[in-house]
């Protein structure tokens, strides 16, 4: 009895530690809805919307665990042939910003830093990125991405990865920039029967 319960306790730990370990990736990811009242986001797909329609987009911290001094990155997918208009973004109170967030080619970029640190143990608002809905939004051609990258990444010196800042040290930690997509599409399936799935796998 003591063996099994041992092993049990063996197995519930190491599982425990591989959750822990995948859902602590610090990240930024962007959002299409928020409570801001709740700091909760939401949707990180969305299919096109009527031309003319406003969309915030919420650039979120997640998972940093650390308090925030300051942060940098860039995103991809707000250009010109986009599905949607840059129109601006505001960074939250009490913040200064540098640049702003749409990456040309790899050379945009946007550093945030707040008078006071910031808790990045809770998802963390960013920037929020004013964009329009345009005309030339066309699910028939496929998923378009919105990718958070590091600031300047296609220089040299760069990173692909957006960084922050942590407080009282002043250590820069290098995260993760995820991916939200408009028009994600539908995942392709095929009917089959059970003989013809475990085929696959022979």
């Amino acid at each position: 009895m003591k063996k099994v319960l041992a092993g049990v306790l063996v197995a519930s730990l190491v599982g425990l530690m591989a959750v822990a370990a995948t859902a602590q990736v610090p990240n930024l990811q962007i959002y299409f809805n928020a409570n801001l009242a709740y700091n909760s986001y939401a949707d990180t797909q969305s299919d096109c919307r009527q031309a003319g329609t406003q969309q915030e987009l919420y650039v979120v911290m997640n998972n940093w665990n650390m308090f925030v001094q300051a942060v940098d990155m860039s995103i991809d997918g707000l250009d010109a042939q986009g599905p949607l208009f840059y129109g601006g973004e505001s960074a939250p109170e009490n913040s200064v910003t540098i640049g702003t967030s749409p990456s040309t080619g790899g050379t945009g970029g946007v550093a945030i830093a707040w008078q006071l640190p910031q808790n990045g143990f809770l998802p963390l608002l960013a920037l929020t990125v004013h964009t329009t809905w345009v005309g030339n939004c066309d699910c028939n051609a496929g998923p378009k991405a919105l990718v958070v990258r590091g600031y300047h990444y296609a220089e040299p010196t760069s990173s692909q990865n957006p960084k922050a800042v942590s407080w009282p040290d002043y250590v820069e930690h290098e995260g993760v920039g995820m991916t939200s997509l408009i028009c994600p599409g539908f995942v392709a399936t095929k009917q089959s029967t059970w003989g013809g799935v475990k085929a696959l796998y022979r």
